[in-house]
This record gives C-alpha cells, structure tokens and sequence, in this order.
C-alpha cells in the first residue's frame, strides 16, 4: 500500500513540473514580428488556434481572454499573442523565441492565417444565413398556423 502510495504521489508530482507549464503564466509579448488584420478577434484567434493545429505544434494554452496561444513540447515554448485594437482589427504578435522554424517562419504562419480566416469568415457568413432563413420559416410558420381574421 505505501508503496502504491508513492508512486501515486510521485506520477502527480511529476505532472505538476512539467516545463512547458511553469513558463506559461510568464510568457509575454516580446516584440517578435507581428501583422495587423482587418478582421475581428474572435475569427483571427479562432483562424489562428487552426493554423498552430495544422501546423503540427502542440498547444499547451489557448485562451481567447488572456490574448494567447501558446505552445510547447519537445522544442521551445512559444506563443502567439493577440490585441485588439479599434474599428475591429486585430494585432497579432509571434514570440520573438519563435525562429525560423517556427510555422516555417512568420510568413508562412500568416500566410496561412489569412487562408484560414477567409475560410471562419465563409463560415460566418454561412450560418449567417441559416439563422436567417430559419427565422423566415419559423416567421412564416406561425403566420400559416395564425392567421389574421380580415
């Protein structure tokens, strides 16, 4: 029993000091490369959180509050910071620890984010519509089901 006790304690323990993890709460913007888009946050960070998946890197944060996306693993923890700024763009920074090989450099990752926002703006724009016609049917619905005495 003690003994299935300390291994319990030392898997837990283990869990807890992880690397990656003790850097997230302190890493911040640093002045790495960083475009400004015209687009809203939620589609850029959505777009963004895409783009790192399909770039193979794993994701240790993703949170739209703190501004953040930050990843790690067997290379360096890394991250991408996101700032919204007025008339609904959107600033979005790369960690300066990024490199070259990151995303296969800063242009290929925003490269590949403005590919993946005009695919979450496509989206939008398609439920948009959705919600619209069901909003008609059910309109129309209820005209059908009640009519006006004339």
């Amino acid at each position: 029993m003690r003994k299935w006790l300390v291994w319990a304690g030392a898997i837990l323990l283990s869990g807890c000091a992880a690397p990656s993890t003790d850097l997230l709460p302190t890493l911040q913007p640093s002045g790495g490369p960083f475009v400004v888009f015209q687009k809203p946050y939620e589609i850029v960070f959505a777009a963004a959180v895409r783009v790192v998946n399909l770039s193979g890197e794993t994701i240790s944060e993703a949170s739209i509050e703190k501004g953040r996306i930050v990843t790690g693993g067997s290379s360096a923890t890394r991250g991408v910071f996101f700032f919204r700024l007025p008339n609904g763009r959107t600033r979005v920074e790369l960690s300066a620890a990024a490199g070259p090989a990151f995303f296969a450099g800063p242009e290929g990752f925003f490269t590949s984010l403005r590919e993946q926002i005009v695919a979450y703006e496509k989206k939008e724009a398609i439920e948009k519509e959705r919600r619209r016609e069901s909003e008609e049917r059910d309109d129309l619905r209820g005209f059908v089901e009640n009519p006006k005495p004339r």
